[in-house]
């Protein structure tokens, strides 16, 4: 997405790692190797050098080590905050990082703030140094993404990214399997997540970044038209207020489109749309005429207040003197049960239709999501269809989709079994309706 990122895609290709470390904006460090990537304790020196103390643990730690795992930290400079560079070691320090020590050699995790006036105390690494480790799944995906394997890749920096939500590096390396992958959109996400990430290690807060984010993001985005050729006006919401659930996704199209073709059978029906988000494909129903519509997430409350918002910016398309349509919205976390009182009213009714757009996603919600599922197929009796708009985010059919196996393996765990109506485009996407049905 950068020319940073791109830089560093060519220097893994030739087998060279180059990566830069550390959240003042003021502090250049680098090092280049022709091995892996250098565990935590030479990044913790490198940043704390200028601290004497730290130095001098450095240089120790070099001694004790043959030459060829040695490094040379090729350039470091940190300025005060008026500018000017730090007195005492001539605004400029040079010294040698370890880099790959052999297993019987210590490892020095120190860094000269953290460390107490004890000198022999070592503290364990945090899990943001551990995510630099070199069997981390960062590290997999960057080696997976050197030599073009951009889905095996992805799901490794998902991986990453659940340990450090913040890893500027992270975020930006999944965008680019995503972008090799023709999602672009999601690529998108990723590249907003990189400035948010940037605005706030340069300004110190997020609030620039925010306001930046909601000016490309918070606009109007609309469905396919209805029947009649009226158009919903689907609200979005900024991804550091609402996440993902803040975009308008492709599935929802497929699901929305699918919805029209059904429109006889939507008709007067009673509809839970799990995951809304926006709540784009349960407000398409409640304009096709569905009776009772009810819109779920378990997401942030901003998520909630955006569905409710384009509730009241659409119900114009609904309220009429002949209608008797009711939308509702609701916080719904998957595999909630249904004796706990914000879920009874929800799993305790009895619905037609169950919808579900891009709730695939995350495979570590399948098994909550199809507990909820198997809930309300259980108590609506057989009289529901459970629908849910699956992406796939592979490079082409005849990749394997680890989301959907992962999915249809949970489902059999639950007493589900899942079942592919149809398969379409929207777009470069591929989207397949999945039907959810007890076994």
């Amino acid at each position: 997405l950068t020319s940073d990122d791109e830089h560093e895609r060519q220097a893994l290709g030739r087998g060279k790692h180059t990566r830069s470390v550390g959240t003042d904006p003021a502090c250049a460090i680098r090092l280049q190797a022709q091995n892996p990537a250098p565990p935590a304790c030479a990044l913790l020196l490198a940043m704390d050098m200028h601290h004497a103390s730290a130095a001098a643990q450095s240089e120790q730690c070099c001694t004790r080590w043959p030459p060829t795992h040695k490094q040379i930290l090729t350039s470091c400079e940190k300025y005060d905050n008026s500018g000017t560079s730090r007195k005492g070691d001539g605004g400029r320090g040079f010294a040698r990082a370890p880099l790959s020590p052999p297993a019987s050699a210590p490892l020095p995790l120190r860094s000269a703030r953290a460390v107490s006036s004890d000198a022999g105390m070592i503290r364990p690494p945090t899990e943001r140094e551990r995510s630099f480790l070199n069997a981390s799944p960062h590290n997999t995906g960057m080696s997976l993404l050197a030599t073009g394997q951009y889905e095996d890749a992805g799901l490794a920096f998902e991986k990453a990214l659940a340990i450090d939500p913040d890893a500027v590096e992270t975020w930006s390396a999944l965008g680019v399997c995503m972008a090799e992958l023709g999602q672009t959109e999601a690529a998108l996400v990723c590249q907003r997540q990189v400035q948010r990430l940037r605005g706030i290690l340069l300004n110190g807060s997020d609030e620039r970044a925010q306001e930046e984010e909601a000016e490309a993001l918070a606009s109007s985005t609309s469905l396919p038209p209805l029947p009649d050729g009226r158009v919903l006006t689907i609200n979005t919401g900024s991804l550091a207020d609402c996440d993902t659930g803040g975009r308008l996704w492709s599935s929802a199209h497929v699901l929305c489109r699918f919805q029209e073709r059904m429109v006889e059978q939507v008709r007067g029906s009673a509809v839970l749309e799990l995951g809304c988000g926006t709540g784009g494909v349960g407000l398409f129903a409640a304009a096709l005429g569905a009776r009772n519509v009810v819109l779920t997430d378990g997401g942030p409350e901003a998520v909630l207040r955006l569905a409710q918002a384009n509730v009241d910016a659409n119900q114009g398309l609904w309220i009429s003197d002949e209608s008797t349509t009711a939308v509702e919205v609701w916080p719904l976390a998957w595999g909630a049960s249904a004796a706990e009182p914000l879920a009874s009213a929800i799993l305790n009714g009895r619905f037609d239709w169950l919808l579900g757009s891009d709730v695939t996603y995350s495979m570590g919600a399948h098994g909550p999501l199809c507990a909820t599922i198997k809930g309300v197929l259980t108590t609506s009796e057989g009289g529901c269809r459970a629908i849910l708009a699956h992406e796939h985010r592979v490079a082409n059919a005849a990749t394997h989709d680890e989301r959907l196996a992962h999915l249809i393996k949970q489902a059999a765990a639950a007493g589900l079994r899942v079942a592919t109506l149809s398969t379409e485009h929207e777009g470069k996407r591929r989207v397949s309706l999945l039907e959810v049905q007890l076994l």
